[in-house]
């Protein structure tokens, strides 16, 4: 898991659309053995060469598809924007 999707998480809690602290979501990081990448150069650069799309223009969603391109894994989501992508493997 990148860890931009931590932070998106802290922003969504931040906001009220999310009701979990750290630590409970560290717990079920813990429990499914998910290992955090941390977000760096490479991935920045990808995301220079992503399309860019009107339709989609989340910053953040746009750095975990550089970072699932890059380290060339899936990405676990139920946006349908994130299907614009070429070369996206995208799960849900």
């Amino acid at each position: 898991m990148s860890s931009i999707s931590l932070v998106q998480i802290g922003i969504l809690r931040s906001i009220h659309r999310l009701q979990l602290d750290f630590q409970a979501i560290q717990n079920a990081l813990e429990a499914l053995r998910v290992s955090i990448l941390p977000y760096g150069a490479r991935h920045a650069a990808r995301y220079f060469d992503l399309p860019w799309f009107a339709e989609h223009r989340d910053p953040f969603d746009r750095m975990i598809i550089a970072t699932a391109l890059e380290e060339h894994l899936p990405m676990i989501t139920n946006d349908a924007k994130s299907l614009l992508y070429t070369n996206l493997n995208v799960v849900w």
